[in-house]
């Protein structure tokens, strides 16, 4: 899990997912809203009762799928480090 600084970016999380489809490491991982593993999927949570959630679902980015060689993580290392 990456966790973006976006202060720092000049772009948001969705131009950062482009950015690494154009890298052609667009198979991450991404979940459509964060919610307490505590909660049944069923329940909905309005994102203001949940801030912090969704303020860490804002920057958050998974760039990552099951079959990853160890070559495809150091090219999603190599690509998001600075």
């Amino acid at each position: 899990m990456l966790r973006l600084n976006l202060d720092r970016l000049r772009i948001n999380r969705a131009g950062f997912m482009e950015e690494l489809k154009k890298r052609n490491l667009g198979r991450a991982c991404i979940h459509t809203a964060p919610r307490p593993s505590v909660l049944p999927r069923h329940v909905r949570v309005p994102s203001e009762d949940l801030p912090v959630a969704y303020g860490i679902h804002a920057r958050s980015v998974a760039p990552i799928f099951s079959k990853m060689s160890g070559e495809d993580v150091q090219s999603v290392v190599d690509a998001v480090t600075l």
